[in-house]
C-alpha cells in the first residue's frame, strides 16, 4: 500500500483493492476459472498539498503469475483528482469511483499476485509527483467446478 511523493512533498496515502465476482457477495481472493470478476479500487491521499492539486489518477491492475504463466496489465478508467473528495480539506478519499473489469477466461488456472498501480497525472498531462501501489493480494484461479456448472 505504499505511496511515494516527490521529496519535500508531504503526502501519504493508502490503496485498498478488493475482488468481486458478484456485487451481492463479499470480496474474495479465490476465483473460478471462466468467471468474470471486478477489481474494485479505493484509495485516499492526505497532506497539506492535497487541496492545491488538480489533474487525474491513472489506475491499473496487474496480474503476475506465480510460477509459469501470463502477466496481464488491465487499465481502469481515469479518475479526476477531486472526484469523490470527502473528509477534512487535507484528505481526499476515492471509494467506488473506478474498477477494473476482468473478462471471463483472461486468467488461466493458477496463482497470481495482484498489483494495483496508481499514478497522478497533472492537468497538463504530465506525470505528477505522486504514485502508489498495492501488492499485498494473492489470488487463486481454480478449475471449473461441476457443482457450479449450469
Amino acid at each position: 500500500m505504499p505511496f511515494q511523493a516527490y521529496p519535500g512533498l508531504v503526502i501519504s496515502g493508502t490503496i485498498s483493492p478488493s475482488i468481486l465476482t458478484d456485487p451481492n457477495l463479499p470480496p474474495t481472493d479465490i476465483i473460478e476459472a471462466g468467471v468474470p470478476f471486478t477489481v474494485s479500487i479505493n484509495w485516499s491521499v492526505t497532506g497539506p498539498a492535497v487541496p492545491l492539486m488538480a489533474g487525474t489518477w491513472n489506475v491499473a491492475a496487474r496480474f503476475e503469475s506465480i510460477g509459469p504463466g501470463p502477466e496481464i496489465l488491465l487499465p481502469a478508467p481515469s479518475v479526476a483528482f477531486i472526484a469523490g473528495a470527502v473528509g477534512p480539506a487535507t484528505t481526499r478519499t476515492y471509494t467506488g469511483l473506478t474498477s477494473v473489469a476482468v473478462p471471463a477466461g483472461v486468467l488461466p488456472v493458477g496463482a497470481y499476485e495482484l498489483i494495483v498501480l496508481l499514478t497522478y497525472v497533472t492537468p497538463g498531462g504530465l506525470p505528477g509527483p505522486l504514485a502508489g501501489y498495492s501488492d499485498e493480494r494473492i489470488i487463486q484461479v481454480f478449475p471449473n467446478s461441476p457443482l457450479t456448472a449450469p
